[in-house]
Protein backbone atom coordinates (compact mmCIF):
# COMPACT_ATOMS: atom_id res chain seq x y z
CA UNK A 1 0.00 0.00 0.00
CA UNK A 2 1.48 3.46 -0.76
CA UNK A 3 1.03 5.74 2.03
CA UNK A 4 1.27 8.81 -0.16
CA UNK A 5 -2.25 7.36 -1.88
CA UNK A 6 -5.42 9.13 -1.27
CA UNK A 7 -7.84 6.35 -1.18
CA UNK A 8 -10.52 8.76 0.58
CA UNK A 9 -10.45 11.32 -2.06
CA UNK A 10 -11.36 8.72 -5.14
CA UNK A 11 -15.23 7.93 -6.86
CA UNK A 12 -17.38 6.02 -5.09
CA UNK A 13 -17.21 3.14 -6.98
CA UNK A 14 -13.29 3.08 -6.53
CA UNK A 15 -13.83 3.04 -3.08
CA UNK A 16 -16.80 -0.01 -3.32
CA UNK A 17 -14.49 -2.09 -5.37
CA UNK A 18 -12.05 -1.00 -3.18
CA UNK A 19 -13.73 -2.19 0.19
CA UNK A 20 -14.41 -5.55 -1.72
CA UNK A 21 -11.30 -6.54 -2.53
CA UNK A 22 -10.07 -5.65 1.24
CA UNK A 23 -12.67 -7.87 2.14
CA UNK A 24 -11.56 -10.60 -0.28
CA UNK A 25 -7.98 -10.00 1.43
CA UNK A 26 -9.84 -10.61 4.49
CA UNK A 27 -11.15 -14.14 3.44
CA UNK A 28 -7.84 -15.10 1.75
CA UNK A 29 -5.72 -14.07 5.07
CA UNK A 30 -8.32 -16.64 7.23
CA UNK A 31 -8.38 -19.06 4.76
CA UNK A 32 -5.74 -20.05 2.27
CA UNK A 33 -3.26 -17.39 2.45
CA UNK A 34 -1.63 -18.84 5.84
CA UNK A 35 -2.55 -15.33 7.75
CA UNK A 36 0.33 -13.66 5.92
CA UNK A 37 -0.11 -9.99 6.51
CA UNK A 38 1.77 -9.15 3.28
CA UNK A 39 -1.07 -10.54 1.42
CA UNK A 40 -3.16 -7.45 3.03
CA UNK A 41 -3.77 -4.36 0.96
CA UNK A 42 -3.55 -2.61 4.21
CA UNK A 43 0.06 -3.90 4.71
CA UNK A 44 -0.96 -5.48 8.30
CA UNK A 45 -4.01 -6.44 10.04
CA UNK A 46 -4.75 -3.28 12.03
CA UNK A 47 -4.16 -1.06 8.97
CA UNK A 48 -6.23 -2.91 6.77
CA UNK A 49 -9.02 -2.98 9.39
CA UNK A 50 -8.43 0.58 9.49
CA UNK A 51 -9.25 1.17 5.89
CA UNK A 52 -11.86 -0.92 5.44
CA UNK A 53 -13.88 0.77 8.39
CA UNK A 54 -12.72 4.35 6.65
CA UNK A 55 -13.81 2.96 3.20
CA UNK A 56 -17.14 1.82 4.63
CA UNK A 57 -17.95 5.20 6.86
CA UNK A 58 -17.04 7.10 3.33
CA UNK A 59 -20.21 6.10 1.72
CA UNK A 60 -23.84 8.21 2.82
CA UNK A 61 -25.77 5.83 5.09
CA UNK A 62 -27.96 5.60 1.81
CA UNK A 63 -24.88 4.09 -0.14
CA UNK A 64 -23.13 2.05 1.33
CA UNK A 65 -22.99 -1.53 0.61
CA UNK A 66 -25.55 -3.91 1.63
CA UNK A 67 -22.94 -7.51 1.66
CA UNK A 68 -20.26 -5.90 4.44
CA UNK A 69 -21.15 -4.40 7.45
CA UNK A 70 -19.59 -2.62 10.45
CA UNK A 71 -20.02 -5.57 12.73
CA UNK A 72 -18.40 -7.49 10.07
CA UNK A 73 -15.27 -5.55 9.82
CA UNK A 74 -15.18 -5.55 13.98
CA UNK A 75 -15.21 -9.66 13.12
CA UNK A 76 -12.84 -9.68 10.58
CA UNK A 77 -10.55 -7.83 12.81
CA UNK A 78 -11.12 -10.01 15.80
CA UNK A 79 -11.17 -13.35 14.10
CA UNK A 80 -7.39 -12.13 12.59
CA UNK A 81 -5.42 -10.82 15.47
CA UNK A 82 -6.78 -14.06 17.30
CA UNK A 83 -4.48 -17.12 17.22
CA UNK A 84 -6.65 -19.72 15.15
CA UNK A 85 -5.68 -22.49 17.33
CA UNK A 86 -5.95 -23.06 20.97
CA UNK A 87 -3.34 -25.24 22.17
CA UNK A 88 0.77 -24.86 21.77
CA UNK A 89 2.67 -27.83 22.47
CA UNK A 90 6.46 -26.92 23.47
CA UNK A 91 9.01 -30.47 23.80
CA UNK A 92 12.60 -30.92 23.19
CA UNK A 93 14.31 -33.56 21.67
CA UNK A 94 17.96 -34.70 21.82
CA UNK A 95 20.03 -35.74 19.24
CA UNK A 96 23.08 -37.96 19.79
CA UNK A 97 25.96 -38.33 17.52
CA UNK A 98 27.78 -41.68 17.34
CA UNK A 99 31.31 -40.40 16.67
CA UNK A 100 31.31 -38.01 19.95
CA UNK A 101 29.93 -37.94 22.73
CA UNK A 102 27.87 -34.71 21.07
CA UNK A 103 24.05 -33.54 22.23
CA UNK A 104 22.17 -31.40 20.43
CA UNK A 105 18.78 -30.06 22.35
CA UNK A 106 15.66 -29.02 18.97
CA UNK A 107 13.11 -27.13 20.43
CA UNK A 108 9.76 -27.86 18.61
CA UNK A 109 6.20 -26.84 18.88
CA UNK A 110 2.89 -27.60 17.32
CA UNK A 111 -0.48 -25.82 17.28
CA UNK A 112 -3.48 -28.09 18.66
CA UNK A 113 -7.54 -27.14 17.99
CA UNK A 114 -8.41 -29.08 21.23
CA UNK A 115 -7.40 -30.12 24.44
CA UNK A 116 -7.47 -33.90 23.90
CA UNK A 117 -5.27 -33.01 20.33
CA UNK A 118 -2.45 -31.41 22.76
CA UNK A 119 -2.50 -34.11 25.24
CA UNK A 120 -2.17 -36.72 22.57
CA UNK A 121 1.27 -34.28 20.77
CA UNK A 122 2.19 -33.99 24.60
CA UNK A 123 1.98 -37.93 25.36
CA UNK A 124 3.43 -38.78 22.07
CA UNK A 125 6.60 -36.15 22.62
CA UNK A 126 7.33 -37.37 26.22
CA UNK A 127 7.54 -40.93 24.94
CA UNK A 128 10.08 -40.55 22.43
CA UNK A 129 13.55 -39.75 23.14
CA UNK A 130 12.77 -36.30 24.20
CA UNK A 131 11.15 -34.79 27.39
CA UNK A 132 7.94 -32.31 26.81
CA UNK A 133 7.79 -29.11 28.35
CA UNK A 134 4.56 -27.33 28.19
CA UNK A 135 0.81 -26.98 26.84
CA UNK A 136 0.43 -23.32 26.58
CA UNK A 137 -3.23 -22.41 26.81
CA UNK A 138 -3.09 -19.51 23.43
CA UNK A 139 -6.24 -17.27 24.86
CA UNK A 140 -4.65 -17.09 29.03
CA UNK A 141 -1.20 -17.93 28.02
CA UNK A 142 -0.46 -20.14 30.82
CA UNK A 143 0.73 -23.54 30.69
CA UNK A 144 -2.66 -25.95 30.64
CA UNK A 145 -0.75 -29.03 32.13
CA UNK A 146 2.04 -29.90 34.82
CA UNK A 147 5.61 -29.57 33.29
CA UNK A 148 6.82 -32.76 35.04
CA UNK A 149 7.28 -35.58 32.18
CA UNK A 150 6.34 -38.34 34.80
CA UNK A 151 2.95 -36.75 36.24
CA UNK A 152 2.04 -36.49 32.75
CA UNK A 153 2.29 -40.22 32.02
CA UNK A 154 0.53 -40.90 34.84
CA UNK A 155 -2.59 -38.25 33.89
CA UNK A 156 -2.42 -40.16 30.53
CA UNK A 157 -3.42 -43.43 32.36
CA UNK A 158 -5.71 -41.87 34.95
CA UNK A 159 -7.41 -38.75 33.37
CA UNK A 160 -5.98 -38.17 30.21
CA UNK A 161 -7.92 -34.96 29.60
CA UNK A 162 -7.80 -32.95 32.84
CA UNK A 163 -7.07 -29.06 33.11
Amino acid sequence: MNDSFDYLERDPEFRYMLLGRMRSDCDYFLGNGGRNEKDLWGGNIERHIEIMEELYYSFPKSKRPDWISIADIESYAIRMKSNPKRYLVIWNTNQYFDDSDDVRTYKHSTYCDTYEEAVNCYVGACESEGSCVHIIDTRTGRDAIEKDVSENRKSRIFGRFRR
